[in-house]
């Protein structure tokens, strides 16, 4: 098993993640744009249930899906690693 920042499918030209989120009644700018090293896996993909969307495979070994099977997708710090990984 390979870490993420030796894999290919890590997206290291994306952005890092914003995380946190303001708490109601305050506005903690510093908190709410904060970057981290997250880092999107390209090879784990998004299971859509919407009408149209290509179906996946049911084979696949991991996939990632939200209530509204609009969007979701896996982000990782570089020391996770899986055994999806491929060597760059």
């Amino acid at each position: 098993m390979i870490k993420c920042k030796d894999c290919s499918f890590w997206n290291r030209n994306g952005e890092g993640l914003n995380c946190g989120e303001p708490i109601e009644g305050e506005y903690d700018y510093d908190r709410m744009y904060r970057k981290t090293e997250h880092r999107r896996c390209l090879k784990v993909l998004h299971n859509s249930h919407y009408p149209g969307s290509p179906p996946r495979d049911p084979t696949e070994l991991a996939l990632v899906t939200d209530g509204s099977g609009y969007t979701a997708s896996l982000w990782t710090l570089p020391d996770f690693g899986c055994a999806l990984g491929a060597p760059k």
